[in-house]
């Protein structure tokens, strides 16, 4: 039978000391980079459902630029939004949501349609208008520094893994 020294399991309880650190380093680093990301899509559905250049006059005389029988394209991206009543803004929403597997911090982004129903309208189109679908546009545009903000977590944790 082979035998186990002090040493041994003492280096077993560091090793398992170690790894529970850095289960909380992880957890940490994860919720800054959700967190951040999270701020982002906010501020970057915000800044598109908030134009105000054109008022429903200014659309009108436009002819209906998001009219399906003659859509035009008035600004870049084609999926902002003019501000009108302001009830976009206010159903703007990010929830926390149960953790999902082993992930601890998951939000969702986006427009609570209880606030403003008309949002699927304005997301998918009507009969009459064209869809403008500004969360999955907003997210496209933060993917790239949301993957960014994640790739950061890893090596933050990397880092703090080698001074165990």
């Amino acid at each position: 039978m082979a035998r186990v020294s002090k040493s041994q399991i003492l280096g077993v309880l560091s090793t398992i000391a170690a790894f529970k650190q850095l289960e909380g380093t992880a957890n940490d680093e994860f919720k800054k980079a959700t967190d951040n990301v999270e701020k982002l899509m906010m501020k970057t559905i915000r800044y598109h459902i908030s134009l105000t250049d054109h008022s429903l006059a200014d659309l009108r005389r436009l002819d209906h630029p998001y009219s399906k029988r003659n859509p035009r394209n008035i600004h870049r991206p084609k999926w902002r939004v003019h501000k009108q009543t302001g009830q976009l803004l206010d159903a703007l929403e990010s929830v926390e949501l149960d953790h999902i597997g082993s992930f601890e911090h998951v939000r969702e982004v986006g427009i609570n349609e209880d606030i403003a129903p008309h949002a699927k309208d304005v997301i998918f189109g009507t009969s009459t208008m064209v869809g403008r679908d500004f969360v999955t546009g907003a997210f496209k545009m933060v993917l790239k520094d949301a993957d960014a903000e994640f790739q950061e977590a890893y090596k933050s944790i990397l880092k703090k893994a080698t001074r165990y």
